[in-house]
């Protein structure tokens, strides 16, 4: 499959436009609708859960620019809070349910 952003007219402003995706919540990875521009994104997740952390560190760079997985949560606040993990997992937060 040909990559038009890659090839097309825009790829140097893609490539040089310093894209950043911030991911809060990474646990099954990036989310796909970024993969056509994925190679000039530098992509940065936040995964507090250390199962799925530790699956993360594992992940290629591959497709994107570079990959860079914290093992915290994003809150509103300094220090350490309780990470509730709810039946489906996908949802967890640090916020009650």
């Amino acid at each position: 499959m040909i990559n038009y952003f890659r090839r097309g007219f825009f790829a140097d402003l893609f490539s040089n436009a310093g894209l950043i995706a911030v991911d809060v919540g990474t646990r099954d990875g990036f989310e796909r609708d970024l993969l056509p521009i994925a190679w000039a994104v530098d992509a940065v997740g936040f995964e507090p859960e250390p199962e799925a952390f530790s699956r993360l560190q594992q992940t290629p760079v591959n497709p994107w620019r570079s990959l860079t997985v914290h093992p915290q949560a994003i809150a509103g606040s300094t220090g350490s809070r309780k990470l509730r993990i709810p039946s489906d997992p996908r949802s967890a937060s640090l916020l009650e349910h």
